[in-house]
């Protein structure tokens, strides 16, 4: 595809959008189309290539949410078994995406550092797109499965020349319960109605495929995939406290990415202790990124000789592989929570979503409960002074733990209880026990 044309194109576009300070979606359809059908974007199939079909896969979010989203990387490379599939990720996921086996290329993508900067937000998605079809396109078709409104990745599937482009429809409804309309639409060629039913995010991201299939997917299962080296590296981590006669081993993250959510240190070591008072065989394993490594020194200060310290000192990939080694996983709503899983181990966590709040269909505890391992969620059971952000995380302190407050250490323990004698029964169905 000649893309000099093309470029100068979006280049003029870019400049003049620019210094008008107003971005429309249909503005830019309608500038940039003349150009995209004269590089070939458009047409099927493209001039002068023939060979595999290539699909691009925009997945610029969280690790958790690429977690959720791995079962639809297996599901595209079996309906496109000869396809040429570029996935991009963002920083926050792109070492969870390096060894996925169904795609042939991982592109890191830059995530802006403003969103309300929307100057900076189109630069970045203008040069991500040229990179893109310089390197890996044109693309046949590309997905965009973001769930939020005005996501970057619906302008950079569009500016890489896409034929076919396909995610949730832009018109959503709000709070209010009022249906509002953005003109984002536009961007996509095939708009899929967005199910605003209560559901857990991995069945919400197969719905795309099913919309285009119109059949169920049957394989659902999460994928996490690390190397040798990284099962290396988790056993000598986990071998101190195995040499020292432990015969369990529980995987614990107590910090969260949002200070909303982070049940405090010093109540998850109540907890702790209490387990290995009355279990001598089970020692701990505490986990999360640098930012987290003082919560687990406070849990460490109370468990000592009892747990080993990796906050801070491996990676996703080893966390993973790390708990994939134990026999339960204890912490806040993380992407490790969905790491464990994806390694089928049961889950014990603490969300901030009061159980007072209605549950609408992009409230946390529905979109992000534990997919496919017995599970116990443990929620305060009632808002605390005044919050009422059901629509997200039930609570609107963002910047400090507020309504997770309300979750005492005593409840905790008695979840932790129900979840062994649920593990030990066989039960697989997820539990929300309110505090």
């Amino acid at each position: 595809m000649e893309d000099v044309a093309l470029r100068s194109a979006i280049d003029v576009y870019a400049r003049g959008m620019l210094a008008a300070g107003k971005f429309s979606p249909a503005g830019m359809v309608e500038a940039l189309s003349p150009a995209m059908r004269a590089a070939g974007c458009r047409t099927r199939p493209f001039p002068g290539r023939a060979g595999k079909s290539r699909v691009l896969i925009l997945r610029d979010d969280a690790a958790g949410d690429f977690v959720l989203f791995s079962p639809v990387l297996r599901e595209v490379r079996r309906l496109y078994p000869e396809a040429e599939i570029t996935l991009v990720t963002s920083p926050r996921n792109h070492e969870l995406a390096e060894l996925c086996p169904y795609v042939d290329h991982v592109v890191l993508g830059q995530e802006a550092a403003d969103l309300n900067d929307f100057p900076a937000v189109f630069g970045v998605a203008m040069r991500l797109a040229e990179r893109l079809r310089q390197t890996y396109g044109p693309f046949d078709l590309a997905f965009c499965p973001r769930i939020g409104i005005c996501s970057v990745s619906l302008i950079v599937a569009y500016l890489t020349g896409a034929r076919e482009r396909v995610g949730w429809t832009q018109e959503r409804v709000n709070t209010q319960g009022e249906v509002v309309r953005n003109g984002w639409d536009v961007l996509l060629t095939e708009a899929v109605p967005f199910p605003m039913l209560p559901m857990q995010d991995v069945d919400r991201n197969l719905l795309l495929l099913e919309h285009l299939l119109r059949l169920p997917i049957a394989d659902r299962t999460l994928e996490v995939w690390y190397s040798a080296e990284d099962e290396e590296a988790a056993g000598a981590a986990l071998a101190p406290l195995l040499s020292s006669g432990l015969r369990r081993v529980y995987a614990v993250a107590a910090a969260a990415s949002l200070p909303m959510k982070q049940w405090p240190p010093e109540r998850y070591a109540q907890v702790l202790a209490r387990i290995a008072a009355e279990e001598p065989d089970v020692g701990f394993v505490l986990l999360g990124g640098p930012a987290d490594a003082a919560a687990a020194d406070v849990v460490a200060a109370t468990l000592g000789a009892r747990c080993a310290v990796l906050a801070g000192k491996v990676s996703f990939r080893v966390s993973a592989a790390v708990i994939a080694r134990t026999q339960l996983y204890i912490g806040d709503d993380t992407g490790l929570m969905h790491l464990a899983a994806a390694v089928h181990v049961p889950v014990l966590s603490v969300n901030c979503f009061p159980a007072s709040l209605r549950l609408v269909p992009l409230s946390i505890p529905v979109r992000f409960t534990p997919y496919g391992v017995p599970s116990v969620t443990v929620v305060p059971r009632a808002a605390r002074d005044g919050c009422d952000d059901f629509w997200r995380y039930g609570c609107s302190h963002d910047q400090e733990p507020h309504c997770i407050l309300g979750v005492s250490p005593e409840a905790v323990y008695a979840a932790y209880r129900t979840l062994v004698s649920r593990v030990q029964a066989g039960e697989q169905k997820p539990l929300v026990f309110k505090a």
